[in-house]
């Protein structure tokens, strides 16, 4: 008799977080995130999630330095400049 083995695939990361779940997401406290976090959050009646994606948008924004910026980015800097804002 032959035996059937059973593979079970991981599931896909979390997109959409609770606020203790995206607090830990951040590594910070569920009051700093509170306080802290601009991301809105996404509501689907009365559940309230954020999503993992809108925060790493954000967080990129916050890390952004030169040594770190892409070729998109120094062209939008070079536009700025040239139009004065």
């Amino acid at each position: 008799m032959t035996t059937i083995e059973r593979t079970r695939l991981a599931l896909p990361e979390r997109r959409f977080l609770n606020s203790r779940q995206a607090a830990d997401y951040l590594a910070v406290s569920p009051n700093v995130f509170q306080r802290e976090c601009p991301v809105a959050p996404v509501r689907f009646g009365a559940v309230v999630r954020w999503d993992r994606k809108a925060l790493d948008t954000w967080l990129d924004g916050l890390t952004k330095t030169e040594a770190n910026l892409s070729g998109d980015d120094w062209l939008g800097m070079m536009d700025d400049a040239a139009a004065g804002t």
